[in-house]
Order: C-alpha cells, then sequence, then structure tokens
C-alpha cells in the first residue's frame, strides 16, 4: 500500500478525473506524473511553510517554538493540498465517490 502525497494524488485522480487521467497516460506514464506531483506538494508545503508560521513569544521553551513549526506546517499543507489536488475540479459523475483513505505523512518540525 502506498502512502504519501504521491498515493493521494494518485487517489484523486483515479477517483475523480479517471477521463484526464487516461489522456495523461498516452502522454506521461501515470505513475511518474504521480511521483512528481507527490514531490511537488512536498517542496511546496516546506516552502510555504513560514508564511503561516507565527512568532513564538520571547521566553517560550522548546515545545512551544515546536508547536508553532508544526501548526505552519499543517497550515501550508492545507493549502498547497486545496491548491493543487483539491480545487480540481471533479469529473461528471464522480462528484459522490469516496475516495480510499490515504496516509499522509506526519507533521514534524524540521
Amino acid at each position: 500500500m502506498e502512502s504519501g502525497y504521491k498515493a493521494l494524488v494518485k487517489a484523486f485522480w483515479q477517483t475523480y478525473r479517471p477521463t484526464a487521467l487516461a489522456e495523461l497516460a498516452q502522454t506521461t506514464p501515470p505513475e511518474t506524473f504521480f511521483a512528481q506531483m507527490g514531490a511537488e506538494i512536498e517542496e511546496q508545503i516546506a516552502e510555504r511553510r513560514d508564511e503561516f508560521r507565527e512568532e513564538t513569544p520571547p521566553g517560550a521553551d522548546f515545545r512551544d517554538a515546536m508547536a508553532s513549526i508544526n501548526m505552519a506546517t499543517m497550515r501550508s499543507r492545507e493549502a498547497v493540498l486545496h491548491e493543487l489536488v483539491y480545487s480540481l475540479a471533479k469529473e461528471p459523475g464522480t462528484e459522490d465517490a469516496e475516495m480510499p483513505r490515504v496516509s499522509l505523512p506526519k507533521i514534524a518540525a524540521g
């Protein structure tokens, strides 16, 4: 079972964009596309994390600083996933389909 952002992209496209996926497969191997999108999502989450980071108050301890980083990472992930995955139009007839569960990477300060 795949996990991570590649698996999320794959599940979304297979569930909600099967025609677009078939068209894509004529020019790009789907697994290559899924891997590239997964890597792009990871990269953008890391790049955008600072946009969402709140200032750690003076005198805050290590746990507070890590919590701030983790919260910023979660917000960044939410924004990036919305922009690159969830905002894509669902094809007619797939709107009510349920996507399989996918395990995303754990949020860890880094």
